[in-house]
């Protein structure tokens, strides 16, 4: 028997558009990782919270042996004068249920329904933008098992991948992104990784 709280989606999955909004670029602190190139790449461009940053890093820290990832959330917007998307990380949600090891990350299928089922508990009207996870001792690139869950589970054009090298000192990350008109591989997006509370 299916109880009343149980959410089944069937069907095409709707087009999400990014909504208009004013990219806060006054407000950011640059991040450039030494991954990423020094001249900004075409694309998206990634702004990320103080608050959603120190979660973020004080989950990568929590296992120091052991991969460790979860979803990045917040909303997906169109600077409203030069029509450049960006994105506004707002949060991070710790991914529970996973299987892990020193060199993988898997998440399984209740890690997935959690994941969804926490962000509509906890931010409702807010994307699953994408996800992010750590190589401790690895330094920072996608790995083919990475590529796999980027493309299967986070298949969005504007969906992105966060690697997070916990171990080093300072510690060391890189966002990716897809070329929409491309392959499914996550590409660098703008070096524009930044820190900021200012409302999208």
């Amino acid at each position: 028997m299916i109880s009343d709280s149980t959410r089944i989606r069937i069907g095409a999955r709707e087009a999400i558009q990014a909504a208009p909004g004013h990219m806060p670029v006054q407000q950011a602190l640059h991040w450039l990782s030494a991954y990423d190139s020094p001249r900004p790449a075409e694309g998206m461009r990634l702004f990320m919270t103080p608050s959603a940053y120190v979660r973020c890093c004080a989950h990568a820290g929590s296992d120091l042996v052991h991969e460790v990832g979860g979803a990045l959330v917040g909303r997906w917007r169109v600077d409203a004068a030069t029509r450049q998307p960006y994105q506004v990380i707002e949060a991070v949600l710790p991914a529970r249920h996973t299987r892990h090891g020193p060199a993988y990350l898997t998440f399984t299928q209740d890690s997935l329904v959690a994941l969804n089922d926490d962000l509509e508990e906890r931010f409702p009207g807010r994307l699953m933008l994408g996800w992010y996870h750590t190589h401790p001792r690895m330094g920072v690139f996608l790995s083919g098992q990475d590529l796999w869950i980027h493309e299967h589970f986070f298949p969005e054009p504007w969906q992105v991948a966060l690697v997070i090298e916990p171990v080093t000192r300072p510690v060391d990350s890189s966002c990716g992104t897809r070329q929409v008109a491309s392959t499914h591989t996550p590409t660098p997006a703008s070096t524009s990784c930044c820190a900021t509370d200012a409302a999208a």
